[in-house]
């Protein structure tokens, strides 16, 4: 059994009030955690466990996932898996857990402490609200107003409140497959970092023409009402479900794993590669835009087998915000030619700094 797979399984306790769903050492080494007290569905808060880069729970989650050969035992890792969800449901036993998310912000942390060894202590677990991203988010007015030049305030998806949504699957550190209350599934994807680059897709999404090889229109916008604002910020949108996997999950399980194993075809090869030539073609043509991050895990596989490139947050890269186009000297020098206010413009992506506040950067980057 995979790591992930043995984490699922020592979670599924009747008893337990929380669902362990994946390892992951994407940014730091942690565990994607759910609540499920009472087999009650919550909202798709994006809670993690942080462990230690160098603890020895970190060392034997990260050792085992990166070789099926890493000789790590399975007993390990369940005595691990173990140990997190008692400290976790003896954390919760000693609160209102409801009342507690109600006001924890998405993509706060737990931490753990003395996991160099297996002690069982509740006491060794605290939550860490992820304050700083709680301090980034704006309303839907704020953001209307922004987006204003771009996209006419008639053309924005409905919003839908983010206590209605349930969760049914973690996808990815700030992805989840989610219902709606009339029982549709839909991905939910909100942000656990950096707000402006959600904001950010949001708007592109929007504003760019549709394209059947590119992700869709948010369905909803999602809101949700926050201590200490005065209007429900924004915190996340709707996408719809795309059922076949990430290219990515295609080709590390589908074709890896004897038991589910099905060969690659020929057609379907030249199908997707033409598709994501098509893609490309409408992102730098009629879109204006551009994909920063294009690898397999951001090309997703529809209900019908074709290709739909997704991630449009558009950070990817050291220049964030910016078209490779404009990288060139000639093109920057002619872009503040022809914008004399440009290059000291606060919403100039290239004087953004690091945590930046949304500022709705200028399309003019995709002018290329």
């Amino acid at each position: 059994m995979t790591v992930d797979a043995i984490l699922r399984d020592v979670s599924k306790s009747p008893l337990s009030s929380w669902w362990l769903e994946k390892f992951d050492t994407d940014v730091v080494p942690n565990i994607y955690v759910s609540p499920v007290q009472s087999r009650l569905q919550y909202p798709a808060y994006h809670l993690t466990c942080y462990l230690e880069p160098n603890s020895h729970y970190a060392r034997t989650l990260t050792t085992a996932s990166d070789s099926k050969n890493s000789g790590i035992e399975e007993r390990e890792i369940r005595e691990i898996a173990k140990d997190i969800l008692s400290r976790l449901n003896k954390w919760s036993m000693r609160l209102d857990l409801r009342h507690v998310l109600q006001g924890v912000t998405i993509g706060s942390r737990f931490r753990l402490d003395d996991t160099n060894g297996m002690t069982g202590d509740a006491a060794g677990i605290w939550l860490a609200p992820n304050y700083e991203l709680h301090k980034r988010y704006l309303p839907m007015s704020r953001l209307t107003e922004l987006w204003k030049p771009y996209i006419a305030s008639s053309e924005l998806p409905p919003l839908i409140d983010f206590d209605v949504l349930r969760s049914r699957r973690r996808l990815h550190n700030s992805i989840s497959e989610v219902l709606l209350p009339s029982g549709e599934v839909v991905i939910f994807k909100s942000v656990i970092r950096v707000v402006a680059s959600m904001y950010h897709e949001m708007r592109e999404l929007l504003r760019m023409p549709p394209h059947p090889n590119i992700m869709s229109r948010p369905q909803y916008i999602v809101t949700r009402r926050v201590s200490g604002a005065e209007q429900p910020i924004v915190c996340g949108f709707i996408l719809r479900y795309l059922p076949g996997g990430s290219l990515l999950e295609w080709l590390t399980t589908n074709q890896s794993e004897p038991a589910v194993y099905h060969p690659l075809l020929l057609q379907t090869k030249i199908k997707w590669i033409r598709q994501i030539i098509l893609a490309l073609g409408h992102l730098y043509g009629p879109a204006k835009s551009f994909h920063s991050a294009l690898r397999p895990d951001n090309i997703v596989i529809d209900e019908n087998d074709n290709i739909v490139l997704v991630d449009f947050e558009q950070r990817g890269s050291s220049r964030r915000w910016q078209a490779p186009p404009l990288w060139r000297e000639d093109r920057l020098s002619q872009v503040a030619a022809d914008n004399p206010d440009w290059a000291e413009s606060r919403v100039n992506p290239a004087n953004m700094p690091k945590g930046v506040f949304y500022s709705c950067p200028n399309p003019l980057n995709h002018s290329c």
